[in-house]
């Protein structure tokens, strides 16, 4: 099966800021987003743009590692993802 791309993770520090952004470029973003610490936008495609605050990050990861965004990846299935996964991280 092809991956399919779902989602786009934004990770910021200004919520407020980088939601106004997006609008400003066209994004329908929930009206009052900004008090919320995730939030998700679908895009016509389907694809999805996730924003979420620093703190949210840090609530499951709390090392962080700077990351400031990520992707999410549709698959059929657990059993494929953890093929996906294993073809990737072998030595």
């Amino acid at each position: 099966m092809t991956p399919r791309l779902d989602a786009i993770s934004i990770i910021t520090a200004d919520l407020p800021a980088s939601l106004a952004f997006y609008r400003r470029l066209g994004l329908a973003i929930p009206a009052g987003a900004e008090s919320a610490p995730h939030v998700e936008a679908v895009l016509p495609g389907g694809q999805r743009v996730l924003w979420d605050t620093e703190d949210v990050i840090r609530s499951f990861d709390p090392a962080g590692n700077g990351r400031r965004a990520g992707s999410g990846w549709g698959w059929r299935s657990c059993a494929t993802v953890r093929r996906r996964w294993t073809r990737c991280t072998r030595s």
